[in-house]
């Protein structure tokens, strides 16, 4: 751990790094960039899950807390099933987690002990050093792309598989853009609605990663789709609102195999189009441990288990993601069904391999919303 007097420096270091991220927004998870070569991370752990369960139990460490965006109930009930006597006490990670944990670390009253969320919140965490560098000795093997450059956090899980949402009194299956190109033909024109990809949103992730994929998405591209009058949607709920009233007949969103099938049940008029043809870019959602965490010894054994067979194996089974470790005795996809098909490995998808977030990453942000702002008039 590091002394008060460091995080006492760390503190206008934060401000300038929480500035940054402000600016970015929220809780979207960031798909891993363009393939390429990636330093190989430190070494993992040697300690492992029965040690550390052990120095748990020695140490009267009873929970670990999970600062996270979202809660997995079934997998962390599993965690708490293998290892007894150690409860996990979920915590709502906001957008503006980085100053939450910031302020914990500093004052030196920690609550947090694991972090897992996006790759912006962990970036602005890891600069202002308010991490603590453990990769699980269960990582081992683990493809360098998966693990930021200082070490300090690694990917949990992937998100992949994403569809349109569409309303079904409007259109038929066989009317349906099969493809990311075909959104800017003409004849969807007044039809699609899009989360406003003039902020940090699933819409800008969805647009700029499209972009960034080269040909045929280009400006030119761009400028057609716009043409095409999307309407911007600012939240997720009233996108689905939009398109189950008949407002839009297409939604683009994060409509993922997890979220798509589950939201198309909730009205009689979606329907959840999958797959669409394109680029395939996964979303990481990442984890670390945070410094100065009140039960160190639980959170690396929380962290061991979540990146081990037991805890991949119930995030792609039990929460319908893709996994980050191939180990042996992990499914390479979630065994779900969409639209009656099976789905495929993120390999067999053709996605590209994943590069460690950097903190530039965020500036290209920034520039993407520039650029829609610019095309869409904003």
């Amino acid at each position: 751990m590091r002394s008060i007097m460091s995080r006492r420096l760390a503190a206008p270091l934060a401000i300038l790094v929480i500035a940054s991220l402000a600016a970015c927004g929220g809780d979207s998870e960031e798909p891993a960039s363009a393939g390429g070569d990636s330093k190989a991370p430190p070494a993992a752990s040697t300690q492992t899950a029965d040690q550390l369960y052990q120095a748990a139990k020695d140490a009267k460490e009873d929970k670990v807390v999970v600062y996270a965006s979202l809660s997995f109930d079934k997998c962390f009930a599993k965690f708490e099933q293998s290892y007894p006597g150690i409860k996990v006490e979920y915590s709502y990670l906001p957008s503006d987690g980085v100053i939450k944990v910031q302020q914990e670390v500093s004052s030196g009253r920690n609550v947090g002990d694991v972090a897992i969320t996006s790759d912006e919140i962990m970036l602005g965490m890891d600069q202002i050093g308010v991490l603590q560098q453990f990769l699980p000795s269960t990582t081992q093997g683990i493809d360098p792309g998966f693990v930021a450059e200082t070490g300090n956090f690694m990917a949990a899980y992937q998100t992949a598989g994403y569809g349109l949402m569409y309303n079904k009194t409007q259109l038929t299956e066989d009317q349906i853009p099969t493809s990311y190109e075909e959104l800017a033909d003409p004849k969807f024109k007044g039809k699609i609605g899009i989360i406003d990809p003039t902020t940090n949103s699933p819409g800008n992730w969805i647009l700029r990663n499209l972009l960034m994929s080269g040909a045929p998405f280009d400006d030119a591209w761009l400028k057609r789709f716009v043409d095409n009058e999307p309407g911007l949607m600012n939240a997720i709920p009233a996108a689905t609102q939009a398109v189950a009233t008949g407002e839009y007949a297409i939604m683009i969103g994060p409509y993922d195999v997890s979220l798509g099938p589950r939201t198309a049940t909730t009205n009689k008029t979606l329907g959840f189009y999958y797959p669409i043809k394109g680029p395939v870019f996964p979303a990481q959602t990442w984890m670390g441990m945070i410094d100065g965490a009140p039960h160190p010894n639980a959170a690396k054994l929380f962290e061991t288990w979540f990146m081990g067979v037991e805890g991949q194996t119930c995030m792609t089974n039990d929460a319908n993601k893709y996994p980050v470790m191939q180990t042996t005795g992990i499914p390479p996809a979630p065994p779900i069904k969409v639209n009656g098909q099976g789905l495929q490995s993120l390999a067999e998808m053709g996605a590209k391999p994943p590069t460690p977030p950097k903190v530039g990453d965020l500036q290209a942000v920034q520039e993407y919303i520039k650029k829609f702002k610019d095309a869409f008039g904003r």
